[in-house]
């Protein structure tokens, strides 16, 4: 399976058609989500009816109706419900959630104030909520693309900068020394020899992604959960969030699939790496593939059902070993997004488990390690006999 292509990745535009629709329709909607999601910033704010000092209206007064009526919105507020589970008394480092909520909303304010993209993000994973509708670009690929769920406010401050598409974005873990004190979790960037024949990837300190939507509450982003993964995070963790303008990946990606059976389609990789607007070396990411056909719909039998075990969905594990940008150096994370990739596969791990056993000796039983034992002390009792002659004469 070792060797490299080339393949054109190419996402579609209707990314932008819906990121531009949720925005469009979570303006009105807002206002209802928070108060049914039970925030604590909510909860505080209905019961001082004050907002930075202001009177603010009774929320039944002012909160409308979002105009899509989709089931899946009622899970998207339990998920942000479930973000502040616990009646508002979990703690997080002895802080009260609520607080911490306003602490980081304080510091985003005053980034934006600074003209600053940093934000800091309580950190959750994505959940089926947060699925694309049926036929919708990434439905179906919710775990196997590197697309997070993002604060509307987030997008409206890209788009208002008009910052140029694709939209992409570092995240980075955080450690939080005190109140208002946060310090960026700095870690070596790994080498090819350092990840090459990994199973499990070290710990990183930052990955790159992209926007699937703006639905996630403010102070909150919802990531995959490899990302969770690579950087070691729990639910509500902080991390930092900053615009990235990536290098365009037209030089080579170095990667290794966990199984012999991953990387066999060039046109199963093409369609895959569509889901992938970035690639960050270090990380293990998930195809959706089907090694005996899926890309061609699977195999039917004779009364037109799917054979067992031709065109089911499966995910499988791929290691990104080495990102080269355009001029041949080793980078940490680069753009794949309309761009010529250029893709070396390295020898699947699975088969250089076996290459390896097949190396070593195999272990000999209880009787033959007896009998080369005597053989051998009968062969040093002769060498023994003929050193005793030989001194004799």
């Amino acid at each position: 399976m070792g060797g490299s292509f080339r393949v054109r990745v190419l996402q579609p535009l209707p990314l932008v058609l819906l990121v531009l629709t949720v925005l469009t329709f979570a303006a009105t909607a807002s206002a209802a989500a928070q108060t049914a999601a039970g925030t604590p910033t909510a909860r505080k704010a209905q019961k001082s009816g004050t907002k930075n000092g202001k009177k603010r209206p009774h929320p039944s007064k002012t909160a409308g109706k979002s105009p899509v009526k989709d089931i899946r919105a009622h899970s998207i507020e339990d998920s942000a419900a479930e973000a502040r589970s616990n009646k508002d008394h979990v703690s997080l480092a002895g802080v009260q959630l609520a607080e911490l909520e306003q602490e980081l909303e304080d510091i985003n304010v005053m980034n934006k104030y600074d003209r600053k993209m940093d934000r800091l993000l309580l950190v959750m994973p994505l959940t089926d909520s947060f699925e694309p509708a049926v036929g919708q670009f990434g439905h179906g690929h919710l775990q196997t693309s590197d697309r997070v769920s993002l604060p509307q406010s987030v997008l409206k401050e890209v788009q208002h900068r008009k910052l140029e598409f694709p939209w992409q974005f570092e995240i980075q873990r955080v450690h939080r020394r005190g109140p208002g004190d946060y310090l960026p979790v700095e870690l070596s960037m790994p080498t090819r020899d350092d990840l090459a024949g990994r199973t499990e990837m070290p710990q990183l300190s930052r990955v790159t992604c992209s926007p699937l939507d703006a639905r996630a509450p403010e102070q909150y982003i919802f990531i995959p959960d490899w990302m969770m993964k690579s950087l070691r995070l729990k639910p509500r963790d902080i991390v930092q969030l900053r615009y990235k303008n990536l290098p365009q990946s037209t030089g080579c990606v170095h990667l290794q699939a966990h199984s012999e059976s991953a990387a066999t389609s060039h046109a199963v990789l093409e369609e895959e790496l569509r889901h992938y607007s970035s690639l960050t070396a270090g990380t293990t990411i998930s195809f959706v593939f089907n090694p005996q056909g899926a890309e061609l719909g699977g195999a039917k039998g004779a009364k037109g059902k799917a054979k067992k075990g031709v065109g089911a969905r499966r995910e499988v594990k791929i290691n990104v070993v080495q990102c080269v940008d355009a001029g041949g150096r080793a980078v940490e994370s680069v753009c794949i997004q309309d761009a010529d990739v250029g893709t070396d596969w390295l020898k699947p791990l699975d088969k250089l488990k076996k290459k390896k056993a097949a190396a070593q000796p195999a272990p000999r039983g209880a009787a033959a390690a007896v009998k080369g034992r005597r053989a051998a002390e009968r062969k040093a009792a002769a060498a023994g006999d003929v050193d005793a002659s030989a001194a004799q004469h």
